[in-house]
């Protein structure tokens, strides 16, 4: 089954930006020059259709806790706090494809 939602961009459950394999053409290079960035996108895009699920009153109830917490957290305010956390990060990345590709 996943096989065939990773190819055909497809799934009862999950939304078609997540499996959707033209969405691999932006991720690799978004994940390439920036590795927090794309996780942040799909957190964003995630959070966003929960929210949006959650104001149904018919499918509130299909929200299991772990996604009903999520949707209350700002992502904004947790990026600022991590901010200098995720600046370290990139440049540690940076630093090791460097060392990795520089022959001795």
């Amino acid at each position: 089954m996943c096989l065939i939602s990773g190819l055909t961009g497809y799934h009862p459950k999950v939304p078609w930006w997540c499996l959707c394999p033209v969405w691999f053409l932006l991720a690799v290079p978004v994940t390439l020059i920036a590795p927090p960035a794309m996780p942040l996108i799909v957190l964003a895009f995630l959070q966003r259709a929960w929210r949006k699920s959650s104001q149904l009153p018919l499918d509130a109830a299909g929200l299991n806790a772990v996604q009903l917490r999520f949707i209350g957290i700002n992502l904004g305010e947790v990026l600022r706090y991590k901010r200098r956390l995720l600046m370290v990060l990139v440049i540690c990345y940076y630093l090791i494809a460097l060392g990795g590709s520089v022959r001795c």
